[in-house]
């Protein structure tokens, strides 16, 4: 049977601060492996601290070329790796995930499912962008 993934509140003091500074960890190594304007092509508009599957997770919210919705950055401290789930917003119904992300892989795994899928071309890429830009 398959495991339902939850998005559970965390209400206690020491266990809210413990996720803080996962979640501040997890947002400073992105900031590291994929760089500030990387991360400003996802569209980030929010952030948030919950648990997802247990885990200690920092929410994005993002609107990027290939995902628009939420994404989970979960820190699976057993393995010491990382878990990545695109989320749609409302349901948070799980449309792809990522397991067993080392931290120097991080930033770039994050721009193929939020904003470049490997599977896309440069040219194909540019073109996207061109077309989503306003021109003056």
């Amino acid at each position: 049977m398959k495991t339902q993934n939850k998005i559970t509140a965390i209400t206690d003091d020491n266990e809210l601060q413990k996720a803080y500074q996962v979640a501040n960890t997890i947002f400073e190594q992105i900031k590291y492996t994929a760089g500030i304007s990387v991360m400003m092509s996802w569209g980030i508009s929010r952030k948030a601290v919950a648990r997802y599957s247990q885990m200690d997770t920092l929410f994005l919210h993002v609107n990027g070329f290939a995902h628009k919705g939420i994404v989970a950055i979960s820190l699976n401290e057993g393995k010491d790796l990382y878990e990545i789930h695109l989320l749609k917003y409302g349901t948070h119904e799980c449309v792809k995930s990522e397991t067993e992300v080392f931290c120097e892989d991080l930033g770039h795994i994050l721009d193929e499912l939020i904003e470049k899928p490997s599977d896309v071309s440069d040219e194909q890429y540019s073109q996207q962008v061109n077309k989503a830009v306003y021109k003056f």
